[in-house]
């Protein structure tokens, strides 16, 4: 009998677009949410009217990223196998709690918030402020925590994608404001000062996140072989298209120029133009991160192509962007109706609350008899 060995044998890409989206959509909640705490955590009182609007935003994105999980799986009834059987050294067996929990907290601090109940709100803020930023940050550690990944293997792969979540969540949120102030005359208006006062706050985290590039990347380029090869898939190879053109100058260069110059900084224009094109290169950081990773192989193989199926059971990337549609399409939706209803939702469970409390309140108690 004759043994033959194969070397050099590529593997698909295990991560593709909907794991991508993962950390993409749960930045943008964190970095919602935590916006969202100014006013009540912070006493930013001239933030108020954008809370409400920011806490229904992250809320109807953690669920667009569990949705992203679900469909990448391709067995979401086995989903409950991760709280009946946690595994404390594991990452994804915290993200399971944490995202849960973090779900409980927002639902808990929209309630209070929409209810006009300050003092509580302040608390669930307090209280979901590490929660929010926890879940992103196991993220970047879920990347981080693997060896043999030179590009996620970074002990700033945490922080970055910290740093970014918060960049793109403010960045975000100016669209969605700057969207209903142009188009939706009729709903409440905002001062246009607090959104140019959140357009200096997101040039501050745009700085912030380019110097930890700065420091990622040099750090890289004077390690090791394996550390610099890699890092030339994003200044040379593949990636750098996505890397140079559309993460760092469209995605940071340009909006920091618009952000900062007198005259286009202080439009509803210039703000949702800059705001907009950040969300583009987070995403596109995510895509170079997360799928760049798998590209370098185990092997002399040559760099593992993005052309063929993704994930265990195998999705296409056609298939993969048809379900990422779906999943965007049912958050514009569900964000559309959760502004209109999520008032009347918390006004009817108020008064049920209500009416059992007084309804307890007002019994009448046993008497004895004369």
């Amino acid at each position: 009998m004759v043994f033959q060995e194969v070397y050099n044998v590529q593997h698909g890409l295990i991560w593709g677009l909907l794991i991508t989206s993962f950390p993409f959509f749960t930045g943008l909640s964190a970095g919602s949410f935590t916006l969202s705490t100014l006013a009540y955590v912070f006493d930013k009182k001239e933030y108020k009217v954008i809370s409400k609007n920011a806490v229904l935003m992250a809320i109807v994105l953690l669920l667009m990223a569990n949705m992203t999980l679900l469909a990448d799986t391709t067995q979401p009834t086995r989903i409950y196998n991760t709280f009946l059987y946690p595994n404390i050294a594991s990452m994804f067996s915290w993200a399971t709690f944490i995202i849960s929990a973090y779900l409980l907290c927002s639902l808990i601090y929209a309630y209070y918030i929409f209810t006009g109940n300050d003092k509580f709100a302040k608390i669930m803020g307090i209280i979901c402020i590490p929660v929010a930023l926890g879940v992103h940050a196991d993220t970047g550690f879920v990347f981080g925590l693997n060896k043999g990944m030179v590009l996620w293997h970074t002990a700033l792969m945490p922080v970055l994608f910290l740093v970014s979540a918060l960049t793109s969540g403010i960045a975000l949120l100016i669209v969605v404001v700057v969207i209903k102030e142009k188009f939706f005359p009729d709903e409440k208006k905002v001062d246009p000062e607090i959104i140019y006062s959140i357009g200096n706050l997101l040039i501050f985290f745009l700085v912030l996140e380019f110097f930890l590039d700065i420091v990622d990347i040099t750090t890289m380029l004077y390690s090791a072989a394996e550390e610099y090869e890699a890092i030339m898939l994003w200044l040379s190879g593949p990636l750098s298209f996505s890397f140079i053109w559309i993460q760092i100058v469209i995605g940071g260069i340009i909006p920091l120029l618009i952000l900062s110059h007198p005259k286009t900084g202080r439009t509803y224009f210039g703000q949702g133009l800059a705001a907009a094109l950040v969300v583009i290169g987070t995403f596109a950081m995510r895509f170079n991160v997360i799928v760049g990773g798998q590209m370098i192989p185990k092997s002399e193989a040559g760099l593992v192509p993005y052309t063929h199926e993704i994930g265990y059971i195998g999705y296409t990337l056609i298939e993969e962007i048809m379900l990422l549609s779906g999943i965007i399409l049912f958050g514009i939706v569900a964000y559309i109706l959760a502004l209109k209803y999520t008032p009347k939702i918390v006004t009817l469970v108020d008064g049920i609350i209500g009416k059992n409390a007084n309804d307890s309140s007002t019994e009448v108690p046993f008497e004895l008899e004369e």
